[in-house]
């Protein structure tokens, strides 16, 4: 359904900021796009979430919420793959993080441009950034910010942010996607408690971080020729996710003599050798974090979100102080949630119920851009991330994706069906799933067995009702399986190895 046939006769204001962006009289409106990595929707629910999120709330009394909005991908880049180009997974091709957006796939940032949008990203994970430029989401976008770090905190992204807002051009339309992740593992205290580590080389201080916040430590230092020991020792267990020593002309060579890339410790060591005659300066890139027992993750996890949380309301008080807010369609989701206990899981990717999926959404509009009542009448209808492009299309009056295969939420009557999938990097542990708003039923090919839930009833998913109710769907199963041999057919796509050392780093 077209926001054109909701109201047949338009308000003269809007009937011309439908015309093309380079006409006269009033631009379409902007489309400011939130995703929070890694948020589930039970931490960020308007109607008493488990976190507090002021912010989201606000946005949500300004707009429209949808409860039962779930994504297609517990995974950041196959995500956002199926978001962008309202496809899922199975038709992207990106079904793990670090392969390559294949080039034909057509992009809402691109989309927009065509159709005279300026568009600028700020993304906060290394798991978003392209092997190469146009190779990702990048692809589309005017100027795509990827950060120095492999995670970027939010506080620091608004920065980035901020600047790009002062640099929109004031004659045409603004696609802006922010991208927020601080709910992603690890999990910062932001001051709950303070770890620290000490570091020293050779013997002497050689500084020190504290690991229970982010801590990306670039440092640089003149490294006297033959070997020298690095000691990194701390009172709580921590661990090393990324480690490199550079040093221009020289090629400086380093090993562990205790401890390992990933492991827990409160005690490691590593040799770093100059093999020039002469002293060298030498860079020390180093990424650390504190080691958490489980029991410690959730309320972790909460902090992170309700810092999101305050990032994202200084992003739309930024917006408002511009005079941007009114005038701009805002949307907020995640690109998939966060186990944490549930199902005897923490993180994410393993597996396809429900607290890796369910996410946010929130979709606000203008005042004066009419679809309102049209979303609010079927927003307690299930959502899919793929339905987002549609319906952004539909509110700006832009023709639809090529081959998008999501529904306009302005469609208070389309009956929608979830498909989601999942498998790790390496290739391994696949699995799909098909999902309406009452049963959900899970493959596991590698078994050929399935699992099928109420999740009308039994949204834990605690019941296997595949032998009693199976029935109930009976078409899904065929439909699972003929997914996952085609799945098969298409193979891998490569991941380079400079995009696997980044997800090595992130844990995956």
């Amino acid at each position: 359904m077209r926001l054109r046939d909701l109201v047949p006769i338009l308000p003269l204001a809007f009937a011309l900021g439908a015309c093309d962006a380079n006409a006269s009289g009033p631009q379409r409106p902007n489309v400011v796009l939130v995703v929070i990595d890694t948020l589930r929707a039970d931490y960020a629910d308007p109607d008493g979430g488990k976190a507090r999120t002021p912010a989201i709330d606000n946005l949500a009394k300004d707009g429209v919420s949808f409860p039962l909005a779930f994504s297609h991908a517990p995974a950041t880049l196959p995500s956002h793959a199926a978001l962008f180009s309202s496809r899922p997974p199975h038709e992207t091709s990106v079904r793990t993080n670090g392969q390559p957006v294949p080039k034909d796939l057509p992009l809402l940032a691109g989309w927009l441009a065509e159709h005279g949008y300026e568009t600028q990203a700020a993304v906060s994970l290394a798991s978003m950034w392209p092997s190469t430029t146009g190779r990702g989401v990048d692809r589309g976008f005017g100027r795509y910010d990827k950060g120095r770090h492999t995670v970027t905190r939010g506080d620091d992204l608004n920065h980035t942010l901020d600047t790009a807002l002062d640099q929109l051009s004031s004659d045409q339309p603004f696609f802006l996607f922010a991208h927020f992740s601080d709910p992603h593992e690890p999990y910062d205290a932001h001051g709950a408690v303070q770890r620290f580590a000490t570091f020293t080389l050779d013997g002497r201080d050689f500084g020190g971080a504290c690991t229970s916040e982010s801590s990306q430590v670039r440092r640089e230092f003149v490294l006297p020729p033959g070997s020298h020991q690095l000691l990194i020792r701390s009172s709580h267990p921590f661990a090393v996710r990324s480690l490199e020593f550079a040093a221009p002309s020289v090629d400086v060579s380093w090993k562990f003599e205790r401890g390992a890339l990933h492991a827990s410790t409160d005690d490691l060591s590593v040799i770093v050798t100059n093999p020039a005659p002469g002293a060298v300066t030498c860079q020390l890139e180093l990424w650390l974090h504190d080691v958490i027992p489980d029991a410690d993750i959730p309320l972790r996890y909460r902090g992170e979100v309700e810092f999101s949380d305050r990032c994202i309301g200084e992003l739309l008080a930024g917006l408002k102080r511009r005079g941007l807010y009114d005038s701009s369609i805002v949307v907020l989701t995640s690109d998939h949630g966060e186990g944490l206990g549930e199902h005897s899981t923490y993180g994410h990717i393993v597996h396809l119920y429900d607290e890796l999926l369910h996410v946010p959404l929130v979709i606000k509009l203008p005042s004066t851009l009419p679809g309102r009542e049209a979303l609010q009448a079927g927003s307690k209808r299930l959502a899919r991330l793929i339905d987002v492009v549609p319906t952004l299309l539909d509110l700006v009056d832009l023709p639809p994706l090529p081959d998008q295969q999501g529904v306009s939420l302005l469609d208070a009557e389309a009956s929608r069906v979830l498909v989601a999938q999942t498998q790790r990097a390496d290739g391994t542990h696949e699995l799909f799933c098909v999902r309406d708003e009452q049963y959900k039923l899970i493959y596991v090919p590698s078994e050929d067995r399935f699992e099928m839930y109420d999740v009308a009833k039994d949204p834990l998913e605690l019941g296997d009702v595949y032998a009693t109710a199976g029935r109930e769907r009976w078409e899904w199963t065929d439909m699972l399986r003929a997914l996952a041999a085609r799945t098969r057919r298409d193979g891998e796509r490569q991941i380079d190895p400079e995009s696997r050392a980044r997800l090595d780093a992130l844990g995956y």
